[in-house]
């Protein structure tokens, strides 16, 4: 399957663009790619175009392409949005990684009473970083929305806004069931707590926004185990 890589204008077919920094040296270096080859280039906002490798260049490096063919890729009418504690260093990117290629529309970084994962612009930045290459990885031909870290009153009114069905993920007895809960058609908006759990307060919060309690299985989730198995019984 031909190469995947990021480039935020495409040209119309015919014409001709450049790839530089790190998708360059990915395709010179990494890919060992030559002139000739065929690729795919897309923007992160569905569009995807077909290009001919014309010239490459290897200081900088840059290389020129030829766009062959455009399309669009739809984004799908349902949205899923994932509010959610943030785990720590390494697992961070196990998190990041897994839904962007489960197919996740935003990820807010949910802060409650006992999170120990403060956020900033940098971290952000990283994190964006990490669904880019997941979406290069799976050819998904949309970025996922990574917003700053909001807490769980903020975190419902944008669910609210997109009309979300909202699921909440806690261990017991008393969940119901993921089909019970969701349906294809309908927005989802689900809720991952931090490690320890959500109080007891925000459980109560949550539900009484209408949120549908489900549990997932008999062991303690990891955050990032938690959300890879929530979205694998919705998708």
């Amino acid at each position: 399957m031909e190469p995947f890589y990021f480039l935020q204008e495409l040209p119309e077919p015919g014409e001709s663009c450049l790839l530089t920094g790190d998708e360059a040296r990915h395709l010179a270096a990494a890919r060992r790619q030559a002139t000739g080859d065929e690729v795919f280039l897309f923007n992160g906002q569905g569009v995807i175009a077909r290009a001919t490798i014309e010239r490459i260049k290897q200081r900088g490096p840059e290389v020129q392409l030829c766009v062959q063919k455009k399309e669009t890729q739809e984004a799908g009418s349902r949205r899923i949005i994932l509010a959610c504690a943030i785990p720590k260093g390494d697992r961070q990117r196990v998190l990041f990684d897994a839904v962007t290629q489960l197919g996740v529309h935003t990820i807010i970084p949910l802060l409650c009473q006992r999170s120990n994962i403060r956020t900033n612009e940098k971290q952000r930045a990283r994190w964006r970083r990490i669904c880019f290459e997941a979406c290069k990885q799976s050819r998904r031909a949309h970025l996922p929305v990574v917003e700053p870290a909001l807490c769980i009153a903020d975190a419902l009114s944008r669910m609210n806004k997109d009309g979300c069905r909202i699921t909440l993920a806690h261990p017991g007895n008393a969940g119901s069931t993921i089909d019970s809960a969701n349906t294809a058609q309908t927005n989802a908006g689900l809720f991952i707590g931090p490690e320890g759990g959500f109080t007891e307060s925000e459980i109560q919060q949550i539900r009484d926004a209408g949120a549908k309690t489900v549990c997932l299985g008999n062991n303690i989730l990891r955050i990032e185990i938690a959300a890879i198995a929530l979205l694998s019984r919705l998708i």
